[in-house]
């Protein structure tokens, strides 16, 4: 019986110096990677050399694992992780292999810099917050119009919310460790690509952890777009979950591509494509109210592209509008259902 109690007394000693522990300095960048990944072995390399910074890059395989990598092991470790499936259930595994204080979250079709990682932990250290986000930069690899598109829309709507906090990106972000640890991490329940990020910065949030959105910090994302993903990530990955987590949580807050302006320009495009079957007067009127609202946007394209494309880029535009309408109808639909039943 003393023995029993000896033995459960050093249990709970240890349990209690881990969770009090303090993590080592540095930095552990985490990337999570899906089966026939075309990028991610480019963006590993980008991270051989981080001079001035002690780090380790954690790569876990969801369910697959990659023998062709040749990267120094002292510096790289590599994992396969066959329990669980989806970029929040990796990203969480690594976060228990990781062995650092900082984490970096870095998505495999994601090019960062080594001087872009080192300026931006360097930036959070020397800030009283818990973590940041950066951004798309304006240089997406992918030129097809589509993918131009998408990856400028993106990067605008970063740019133009600099400073905003209660958000998170897991395509590249920076966060203390015992933030994540203590909000448990992402959310399993996503088993794909879609708002596990935005769950995690609901949890941070409101556990009084600053996470800030830092702009400045710019990555290059690889990914090629079509339109056909593009209109299914928007309705299914997007707005459909977001709308659900959102009433589910009590937490629908006016921020990037959910502002005010956002919400705005959406319902003047439905009320544009509306008004085609009345006046075409009514149409024009509603589509240049939204390209008002919308000017810094268009701004940015005029930088970026040729003329012809921007009536394309317009086109993309109402489509992205519209999917993301039908996602949240989708999911109105949803959380009508739960509170009927």
């Amino acid at each position: 019986m003393i023995f029993a109690l000896f033995i459960l007394a050093v249990k709970v000693n240890i349990i209690y110096l881990i969770c009090t522990m303090e993590y080592r300095e540095g930095l552990s960048i985490i990337m999570p990677v899906k089966q026939n990944d075309e990028t991610y072995l480019r963006c590993l390399s980008a991270l051989r050399t981080i001079p001035n910074l002690e780090y380790e890059v954690v790569v876990v395989f969801d369910r697959w694992f990659d023998a062709r990598h040749s990267f120094p092991q002292e510096r790289y470790r590599f994992f396969e992780y066959s329990n669980g499936s989806g970029p929040a259930a990796a990203r969480n595994f690594g976060v228990d292999q990781s062995r650092f204080a900082h984490l970096c979250f870095l998505d495999s079709d994601v090019l960062a810099t080594p001087e872009t990682i080192q300026a931006a932990y360097r930036y959070l250290k020397g800030q009283n917050w818990s973590g940041l986000v950066g951004a798309y930069d304006a240089e997406p690899a992918e030129k097809s119009p589509i993918s131009m598109f998408r990856n400028l829309l993106h990067h605008y709507h970063h740019t133009q919310n600099a400073g905003v906090t209660g958000v998170f990106w897991g395509a590249f972000s920076i966060v203390e460790k015992r933030a994540i640890v203590e909000v448990e991490g992402f959310d399993e329940t996503y088993q794909t690509a879609s708002i596990e990020d935005v769950s995690l910065g609901a949890k941070l949030s409101k556990k009084g952890f600053k996470v800030v959105l830092c702009p400045q910090f710019q990555v290059k994302h690889l990914k090629k777009w079509t339109l056909k993903t593009m209109v299914y990530t928007d309705i299914f990955l997007r707005a459909k979950p977001w709308i659900i987590f959102s009433f589910g949580k009590k937490a629908i807050k006016n921020e990037l591509n959910t502002s005010t302006r956002e919400l705005a320009c959406a319902l003047l495009g439905q009320f544009a494509l509306l008004a085609l079957f009345y006046s075409w007067y009514l149409t024009f009127f509603f589509f240049l109210m939204q390209i008002i609202l919308q000017i810094r946007w268009y701004k940015l394209l005029i930088q970026k592209i040729s003329g012809v494309h921007i009536i394309l880029y317009f086109v993309y535009h109402q489509v992205y509008y519209i999917s993301a309408a039908t996602g949240a109808f989708l999911g109105l639909i949803k959380v009508g259902k739960r509170t009927i039943l």
